[in-house]
């Protein structure tokens, strides 16, 4: 058919954690496809189980697992024909060794990926902030940076207003970003900027909702964005794979 491109990867998103970095995720994948009709495009699958327990509670021993509402979800998505899944929650990825020995899916992570990216795009940096929760720092969720960075994390007083900017009364999780949140972010990131930090890793997909003027003189590194690079980038990768070698989208 004319204008039509078969696609044999079907990506299911493990969402809800929360819905509306779910659904930017969604809007960055559509950004990012080099399609030029709504038959290139990827065929994409979300999951948002808003209801899916706290991952930052569960971590830190006040509150219950996630792993069995992650497990059900990429099941889930893996019966209906998903071949690779992504997850648009940093701090879930504390988790994704349970959700990969559950599924014969791909699981992407966004840690690797973000990895990837600063090594492909910024090869010189070897000190990077971070801005994370409370679960993603106690869990040591950006673990495999260490091997190659100086890992900054912001200060103990900075950290209590980086959760109350993400789940306090005025926080992006419970009232959508604002300029009360953004100002606190960005605050602590220019921090790490004057410890050193090179680049600095918006590492909770809440995070970049608000943080939209970064931090300066650095690149902010966006995880959403990264993410949804990578499921396009690999979701081609698979079409490709399976109905062989043809000219990129964007130049057809």
């Amino acid at each position: 058919m004319t204008g039509h491109t078969r696609h044999s990867t079907i990506v299911g998103v493990v969402g809800g954690m929360g819905p509306a970095a779910t659904c930017a995720l969604f809007q960055c994948i559509i950004n990012k496809t080099p399609a030029r009709s709504d038959q290139e495009h990827l065929h994409l699958l979300v999951d948002s189980d808003a209801s899916t327990p706290d991952r930052t509670e569960a971590i830190l021993g006040k509150g219950e697992s996630p792993v069995p509402w992650l497990v059900r979800s990429a099941r889930l998505l893996e019966s209906a024909g998903a071949s690779l899944l992504a997850m648009p929650c940093v701090t879930a990825h504390a988790f994704i060794e349970d959700i990969r020995r559950a599924v014969s899916a791909r699981v992407l992570s966004i840690i690797q990926e973000t990895n990837g990216y600063i090594m492909r795009n910024h090869p010189r940096v070897d000190c990077v902030g971070l801005l994370a929760t409370d679960g993603t720092l106690k869990a040591d969720v950006f673990a495999p940076l260490r091997s190659r960075y100086t890992l900054l994390l912001p200060s103990p007083n900075q950290q209590r207003d980086i959760m109350s900017a993400v789940y306090g009364p005025s926080g992006i999780k419970t009232v959508g970003a604002n300029d009360a949140a953004a100002s606190v972010l960005k605050e602590a990131a220019m921090s790490l900027v004057a410890r050193g930090a090179q680049v600095v890793i918006a590492g909770c997909t809440e995070i970049p909702l608000a943080l939209r003027a970064g931090a300066g003189s650095v690149p902010t590194l966006d995880t959403l964005e990264i993410l949804a690079e990578a499921i396009v980038r690999e979701a081609r990768k698979q079409n490709d794979e399976a109905y062989g070698s043809r000219k990129p989208l964007s130049a057809m």
